[in-house]
């Protein structure tokens, strides 16, 4: 069993992420969390639980406290057959921030209540050459914001993935995965989509320092209700990590993919994304770490935003206490003359205390 609680204080230059009026506020969070786990044969039982509580110094309206737990009970027979429930449950207060839209301080905050519930399992196939990993999960998310209306999000998950290992170091993966997406709105329109999606890779270790993986495929989306349209296009996710001795680690992933934005009306975007990070031990103790990230939005073929961000970390860490500073600069620009553009910058201090 473990206990711990994280507090920190940050200053962000452009809370509300405006284009014309940026303005800078202050906040601290407060953040318990408690996690255990036990056996019981071959079964293994986790769980854990915990809150983000926010206070803004300018902006009480605002403040909020996020609720958490999971649990997950999994039995693995042996060393190929598998099979796990995985449960969680939140009750938060989300950011209204569109991707296409900028944040109103009147509507800043939108509440949220979410369960969801997935099975998977994993077993060899075909002369036990081959592993098939099956996964089916479910989960209901209920809205209530500033401007009175409800909403009800549904989404219905499966997946089949095939892999078969070339050798000890490579392996060939298989896959095909769908999503059933529905939203009821109290005093907006209605509508769902579903996506299907097959793919293709190959997981290699190069050496025991160094790891990759490269998926490619395709994947279909076809919509119900007004104002929608159907879509497909390329999925890639490629992702490369070099450690050097260790206390050095560099990270690369590369990734196309669609992403619901149900929730706000407008049904999907596709995400084209790079992301480059570094971290590296100074002592045993002391660590430190920068990120660099670029993004473009898509919409039917039409791109709407770009986007990047960079950021810097470090990291004192003793036996039971932490403390780290993290600062990071994001810009944004529109190329549909929306007002969704915004600059910001913003600084973190933290200390953790884990037993």
């Amino acid at each position: 069993m473990s206990l711990a609680v994280a507090s920190s204080y940050t200053y962000d230059s452009n809370v509300f992420r405006s284009s014309s009026n940026a303005e800078a506020s202050q906040y601290y969070q407060i953040q318990p969390s408690a996690s255990a786990s036990f056996n019981i044969s071959k079964l293994i039982f986790q769980g854990s639980y915990g809150g983000r509580f926010a206070f803004y110094k300018d902006y009480p309206e605002n403040n909020s406290e996020d609720l958490s737990g999971t649990g997950s009970v999994s039995w693995k027979s042996t060393g190929r057959v598998k099979f796990g429930v995985d449960m969680g449950y939140s009750n938060a207060a989300l950011p209204r921030e569109s991707i296409f839209t900028s944040v109103s301080k009147s509507d800043q905050l939108e509440n949220s209540e979410q369960a969801n519930l997935s099975v998977s399992s994993a077993f060899p196939v075909i002369n036990n050459k081959y592993d098939l990993q099956l996964l089916a999960g479910i989960s209901d998310q209920n809205f209530n914001g500033a401007d009175a209306e409800s909403k009800n999000k549904y989404q219905g998950q499966t997946s089949a993935e095939l892999s078969y290992r070339y050798s000890g170091k490579t392996s060939m993966v298989y896959g095909y995965k769908t999503n059933i997406n529905s939203l009821k709105s109290e005093f907006y329109r209605s509508f769902g989509f579903t996506s299907h999606g097959l793919y293709m890779g190959m997981n290699w270790l190069t050496s025991g320092k160094t790891s990759s993986h490269a998926n490619i495929g395709y994947e279909f989306l076809s919509f119900s209700g007004p104002e929608t349209s159907s879509y497909g296009g390329l999925t890639i996710d490629l992702s490369a990590t070099w450690e050097r001795k260790s206390y050095s680690k560099v990270n690369l992933s590369i990734s196309r993919s669609s992403k619901d934005s149900i929730f706000y009306g407008t049904g999907f975007v596709v995400v084209n994304q790079f992301i480059l990070g570094l971290s590296h031990s100074l002592t045993s103790r002391w660590s430190a770490g920068t990120g660099l990230e670029f993004y473009a939005y898509q919409s039917h073929s039409e791109y709407r935003h770009i986007g990047g961000s960079l950021g810097l970390s470090t990291r004192y860490s003793m036996r039971w206490l932490s403390v780290g500073f993290n600062t990071g600069y994001q810009h944004r620009y529109s190329l549909v003359g929306d007002d969704s553009h915004f600059t910001g910058y913003t600084m973190t201090v933290e200390l953790r205390i884990a037993y």
